[in-house]
């Protein structure tokens, strides 16, 4: 008697178990297939751009017999914030496609220092001081196409690689410097041909969880690479400086919001 009543008991938990899981672990969770993400983060390194560790400035005066100081430039990217729209699209529930296009706002700031001044005259000192610091705008208009590889896609918690190409418009040359003395200003490294694009390529991940019907929080991590003009020398003495390529490294971090165009339920099973 109490072998079959313990029988009983097994049984109906069995069976109550049973019907409680069952739409839990016979239904896999849903999938976003289309939808518009909103974000927003900041990108958190200062890459350098360019250095020069000597370069001659001519001391003024001396035009006839020149003398020169030496200073040493160079110019990072700051940190900055970042926001915008992308259009992210799963053809397949592994394989995606995402276009974006973002604003990215850095600054570029300059230093120099004294390696060596001359004592005919320290007008070069107040010059160099008038650079150390200059902070000018680089305002990154960004359009980028990335592919997407998601790992897990209806799972809680939904991580994804994605890969791309990124193209950036940008207003401010990366290449010229002027400092002041107290006549006036003078142009340390000229630039004959400012540059307004530059082409890089995007490497990161993301993290995307439900958190209703028709959303999706994401989290996103992102080193985005872009390349341009730096300073290769020293500027001669009309402020010509040979130039380059210079690839800068930018980590993004962003939070976005998703509004699901499109989905799928999982299948019971």
């Amino acid at each position: 008697m109490r072998r079959r009543s313990l029988l009983a008991v097994v049984g109906l938990a069995i069976g109550a178990g049973g019907g409680g899981a069952s739409p839990a672990l016979g239904q896999r969770g849903y999938e976003a297939r289309t939808s518009v993400r909103l974000f927003g983060g900041a990108a958190v390194n200062q890459p350098l751009l360019w250095s020069v560790p000597k370069q001659p400035i001519l001391v003024r005066g001396t035009e006839a017999s020149p003398q020169y100081d030496t200073l040493a430039l160079a110019r990072r990217i700051d940190a900055g914030l970042v926001f915008g729209v992308a259009f992210i699209h799963f053809p397949t529930s592994h394989l995606g496609v995402a276009a974006r296009v973002a604003y990215l706002g850095v600054e570029m700031a300059s230093r120099c220092t004294g390696v060596y001044y001359n004592s005919v005259q320290r007008d070069n000192e107040t010059l160099c001081a008038t650079i150390q610091g200059q902070r000018r705008g680089l305002s990154l208009v960004l359009l980028d196409l990335r592919g997407i590889a998601r790992i897990l896609p209806r799972a809680t918690i939904s991580p994804s690689l994605h890969a791309g190409v990124t193209a950036a418009t940008y207003d401010a040359s990366t290449v010229y410097v002027e400092g002041e003395y107290p006549s006036g200003i003078r142009i340390v490294i000229d630039d004959r041909a400012p540059g307004s694009v530059a082409a890089g390529a995007t490497l990161g991940v993301t993290v995307t969880t439900a958190l209703g019907s028709g959303y999706q929080f994401a989290l996103d991590l992102s080193d985005t690479w872009f390349g341009f003009p730096a300073v290769a020398g020293p500027a001669n003495a009309v402020a010509h400086a040979p130039t380059t390529t210079r690839y800068t490294r930018h980590a993004v971090f962003s939070f976005g919001l998703d509004i699901v165009l499109d989905g799928r339920r999982g299948r019971r099973y």
